[in-house]
């Protein structure tokens, strides 16, 4: 099932998305905040589902200040009819002993502030460290594998091997896959016109019963320039991969 992410697009291209959405028919579309704040102030009629992101960054004692904000922008997310919440544990996580383990408690506690609402981590890549403490594949499962919180793999951020060895148990464990190519592992491509092997990602991760979303996820100057032509290309290129 093919998804447009709309995370780095400008939140006044939202009406260029429904459009393009409606004509090509894309299973579902992910909307990050200010965009689904647009969404629902225009009442769109669009029919297909809709996949609503927000992103919280989580720090360290964050679940256990007495005054903490969590529990107010929670209300506001599920506002948006947000239905997933991709966490962002900040660096300082690293420092911590064992940080594996208290991340995991605390993305356990933060779930339990709503029983509406996913929780899932993204790992980036190593040049994200300063904004994330998850920068790595096996990071991220060792949290996993110790919480409820669910994985979103983007296959930009990481090893292409590293995703094709992936075993079963924890391919039911991934809310949403990333799709992004590149030419030159800097800079972002529409799907199937750089150099990973996406296709033999998504067939592998078919294999292993994966099946849910492939998020469409390209962004940059190309993007803010034509954005109707922008999800156009993306779309038919991401298409092809699944033939």
């Amino acid at each position: 099932m093919i998804a447009f992410n709309t995370f780095g697009l400008r939140a006044k291209s939202v009406f260029e998305i429904f459009s393009v959405f409606k004509e090509f028919k894309f299973d579902a579309l992910a909307l990050y905040s200010a965009h689904a704040e647009q969404w629902l102030a225009s009442k769109s009629q669009v029919k297909s589902p809709i996949i609503n992101y927000c992103v919280l960054v989580l720090n360290p004692g964050d679940i256990l200040l007495p005054k903490s904000e969590l529990p107010s922008r929670i209300r506001k997310i599920q506002s948006l009819c947000c239905n997933l919440i991709t966490v962002i544990p900040g660096p300082s996580w690293a420092r911590i002993r064992n940080w594996h383990v208290e991340l995991a408690k605390d993305l356990d506690s933060l779930a339990q502030l709503s029983n509406e609402l996913r929780f899932a981590i993204e790992p980036l890549s190593k040049s994200a460290q300063g904004f994330s403490c998850l920068t790595s594949l096996s990071d991220a499962l060792k949290v996993v594998e110790i919480s409820n919180a669910n994985l979103i793999l983007d296959t930009f951020h990481l090893p292409s091997n590293q995703i094709l060895s992936l075993n079963s148990d924890i391919i039911q464990r991934i809310s949403s896959v990333h799709l992004s190519d590149t030419p030159d592992f800097v800079s972002r491509e529409y799907p199937g016109r750089g150099v990973l092997p996406l296709r033999a990602i998504i067939n592998s991760l078919i294999a292993k019963s994966y099946r849910g979303y492939y998020e469409i996820e390209v962004f940059g100057q190309r993007s803010y320039r034509n954005v109707t032509k922008h999800l156009t290309q993306a779309y038919l290129s991401a298409q092809k991969l699944f033939k």
